[in-house]
């Protein structure tokens, strides 16, 4: 591998010394290019100007191998991170390392996905067979409780707590209890499906919060605090 920073000479502070000094400008925060490098990008830009400080001219030549061991990274990143810092100038790639381990790479995700597929496909039943399924394991009952629950959210996890409901109680006895309780009026305090069934919610004492019945509340408390401070 043969790569080597652009405008090196800039980079350069007290070239007396061995190895060379580099220079980092603030600058560099200002660059538009530099502001949209992946993170992997921007971590291995300054440990590869380092390294380059202790070749001629700042031309690094090194393995994969070593330069993975110099900079303590993995070879997938430092390859992911130069492409980017190549493709936005900030080095030059003297050889086709990047290119060809780029190209083994995508056909062997590529390779791997294709295996998972056929392997996915194998598994998967005709249409017939999985509409059979859907009818047989399809809670009774659960289009009803979700059309009638206030709060359509985590519909999933919501149609396995059903399931899990329907062992303890019957489908009508909760749906019955969703139209009857007394829901807030902000949705927010009002739980998911799936915290309702789980927490049992159909057995709990009507409650009514109707806008008189929460004036009346807030005027019992306030009569029974006003008692306790006269006291």
């Amino acid at each position: 591998m043969i790569i080597q920073p652009t405008n090196w000479a800039q980079l350069q502070h007290y070239k007396d010394r061995s190895p060379i000094w580099i220079k980092l400008h603030r600058a560099l925060l200002t660059d538009f290019k530099w502001c949209r490098l992946p993170v992997a990008s921007m971590a291995l830009a300054p440990c590869l100007w380092l390294l380059a400080s202790e070749y001629q001219d700042g031309r690094i030549e090194a393995s994969l191998e070593e330069i993975s061991w110099r900079v303590s990274l993995p070879h997938d990143v430092i390859i992911e991170g130069l492409k980017a810092l190549v493709d936005n100038g900030f080095f030059v790639s003297a050889s086709d390392v990047l290119a060809s381990c780029k190209q083994v790479a995508i056909p062997e995700k590529e390779i791997e996905t294709e295996k998972e597929i056929e392997k996915e496909k194998r598994h998967i039943p005709s249409k017939g067979a999985l509409r059979r399924v859907s009818v047989s394991v399809e809670p009774d009952g659960f289009d009803d409780f979700w059309a009638a629950y206030p709060r359509k959210i985590g519909k999933g996890q919501a149609r396995k707590a059903w399931g899990g409901a329907l062992e303890k109680v019957d489908a009508e006895t909760i749906i019955g209890a969703v139209k009857t309780y007394q829901w807030n009026d902000d949705l927010h305090f009002v739980p998911h499906p799936a915290t309702w069934l789980n927490g049992e919610r159909w057995t709990d004492e009507p409650f009514d919060n109707s806008r008189e019945a929460r004036m009346a509340r807030v005027i019992q408390k306030s009569a029974e605090e006003w008692e306790e401070w006269t006291e």
